[in-house]
């Protein structure tokens, strides 16, 4: 998707390097909407003010997606890959954008192990090819996954949706369906949604972790170990809840 970008002609400003100075405002951007939204729902709980917040951030991160495909469509370079919203960072911002205005445990689990176990390595190692600030991809990639990272800790920290007892296995297994799905249509188009044909050509995390098909099982493992980490911040709750039942 990002060389269509750049034939389309979207790369209007200064080389993009991670670390560099338009990174680090992403992120630190990123960071100070999340805690600013965590206090106001904290000290405010149920205000107007902070539900429209929560349904403009819905509708940003689900508007990304028709954004890029109607622009690739005019451009012509729309393909079945782009079109489908079947990649892991385009699913959680779905869920994250469904927590935001439904707000459910499950949605706020799914939000919060996906987002922070998947989509924040997109946010602190963006693979991009291009151009950063102020071209128009650099905000689309930025609010796609700085916006899931928000959602997921506001969500936890700000509305209290904590994961409940057995969350990492439910959300494990629901990436299983989303995995199978995913396979099955790329079966069906050729695409390579997941990475699950190949790893992606610029270089990434899974070159780490074996060849074809090896490291599909390796990635799985060490994302079963993310959402157990992040799981442990609130197991001393659970225990404590459980004592106060008993």
């Amino acid at each position: 998707m990002i060389e269509g970008l750049q034939a389309g002609g979207w790369w209007v400003a200064a080389g993009f390097r991670t670390g560099g100075g338009d990174h680090v405002a992403a992120v630190a951007a990123t960071g100070l909407v999340a805690l600013g939204l965590i206090l106001w729902a904290r000290r405010r709980p149920g205000s107007a003010g902070l539900r429209l917040c929560e349904v403009a951030l819905a509708a940003l991160l689900v508007g990304v997606w028709p954004a890029v495909v109607l622009v690739a469509w005019r451009q012509g370079w729309l393909t079945w890959e782009v079109a489908l919203p079947l990649h892991w960072c385009n699913v959680a911002a779905g869920m994250a954008a469904a927590a935001l205005v439904w707000p459910r445990r499950l949605l706020a689990e799914l939000t919060y192990f996906w987002g922070l176990a998947g989509t924040i390595h997109g946010l602190l190692t963006p693979v991009m090819l291009g151009e950063g600030f102020p071209s128009i991809w650099y905000f689309v990639y930025f609010i796609g996954h700085g916006g899931v990272i928000v959602a997921a800790l506001h969500l936890v920290l700000g509305r209290g949706l904590v994961p409940g007892r057995g969350a990492v296995w439910r959300v494990f297994g629901l990436a299983q369906v989303y995995l199978l799905v995913a396979w099955l249509v790329n079966l069906a188009i050729g695409s390579n949604f997941a990475f699950l044909s190949g790893k992606p050509g610029e270089g990434s995390l899974l070159d780490y972790l074996g060849p074809w098909p090896y490291y599909i099982l390796s990635f799985q493992l060490i994302g079963l170990l993310m959402f157990t980490l992040l799981d442990v911040p609130f197991w001393r709750g659970r225990r404590a809840r459980a004592q106060g039942a008993a």
